[in-house]
């Protein structure tokens, strides 16, 4: 289903590109009546959950250990609760700076 898509979607660029070189190299302005070819345009996460859906049906095991690798990785590297309060501290510091620093050149101006 994914490769029929895919070859789709790569047969109609094709044609797109093939017909607006033709219509450049003859000199003549594109024909406003010509339509775009039919291309479907998914959701980044609808392509995702199309493939993942295809790999959990053909290949359980390798689904499986992505997937706990995956969770291996973002327990691993998921924040604790004094480097989320370093970072929004941090945010709420330059974000301070910004707003008076303009302020504080105008002091000094005069």
């Amino acid at each position: 289903m994914i490769q029929r898509k895919v070859v789709e979607k790569a047969f109609n660029a094709a044609t797109a590109e093939a017909a607006a070189q033709a219509s450049s190299s003859t000199g003549q302005a594109a024909n406003p009546t010509v339509q775009k070819p039919n291309i479907r345009h998914y959701a980044h996460w609808g392509i995702l959950e199309d493939i993942l859906g295809h790999a959990k049906t053909q290949f359980p095991l390798l689904t499986l250990s992505m997937e706990m690798l995956v969770d291996q990785l973002y327990q691993r590297f998921k924040q604790t609760s004094e480097e989320d309060l370093y970072r929004l501290l941090q945010a709420l510091l330059v974000d301070g700076l910004q707003v008076c620093s303009p302020a504080l050149s105008n002091l000094y101006e005069c």
